[in-house]
C-alpha cells in the first residue's frame, strides 16, 4: 500500500508524514479516514527532510494478510462454530457456536497485530522522496 503526503516532524529516523487517504478510499468513502488528512509515523531510511515530498508504502502481504485476518478468519471460524453448534442439536448451539467462532478470530486478530506491532511489521517506509509534486 503506498500513499503520499509531507513530512511535518523529523526524529531520529523516522518521520511524521502528513497524508490523505488512498485514492481507492476516496472512491469508496466507507471510511472515516477517507480523504482525510492523517499523520503517520514511518521509518525514514533515505533521510527525507521536513517538508519533503514522500511516499510511504507499508508491505503488500502485510495488507493482504490483515485482510484475510479482518474479513476472512472470522467468517469462516463462525461458520465452523455454526456447523459445531448444529451437531449438538438445538439452534442456540449454533447461535452460540458461530458467536465463540467469531470471538476466537478477535482473539487471534488482536494477538496477530500485537506480535506484528513488536516485530515493526505495521511500520510505514518513506520509499521515494519527490519534488513536491504527486509521483
Amino acid at each position: 500500500m503506498k500513499n503520499w503526503g509531507t513530512v511535518r516532524k523529523i526524529e531520529g529516523k523516522r518521520a511524521l508524514v502528513e497524508v490523505c487517504g488512498q485514492e481507492a478510499c476516496q472512491r469508496c468513502g466507507s471510511c472515516l479516514g477517507a480523504g482525510r488528512q492523517r499523520l503517520l509515523w514511518a521509518a525514514n531510511p533515505l533521510a527525507a527532510q521536513e517538508g519533503d515530498w514522500v511516499c510511504v508504502e507499508l508491505p503488500t502481504k502485510i495488507v493482504l494478510g490483515s485482510g484475510i485476518v479482518i474479513y476472512l478468519l472470522p467468517l469462516v471460524l463462525m461458520l465452523v462454530g455454526y456447523g459445531i453448534g448444529g451437531k449438538l442439536g438445538a439452534q442456540i448451539w449454533q447461535f452460540l457456536g458461530a458467536a465463540l467462532g467469531f470471538a476466537l478470530a478477535v482473539g487471534i486478530g488482536s494477538f496477530a497485530n500485537q506480535v506484528l506491532k513488536r516485530r515493526g511489521a505495521l511500520e510505514f517506509t518513506v520509499t521515494k522522496v519527490g519534488s513536491g509534486g504527486r509521483g
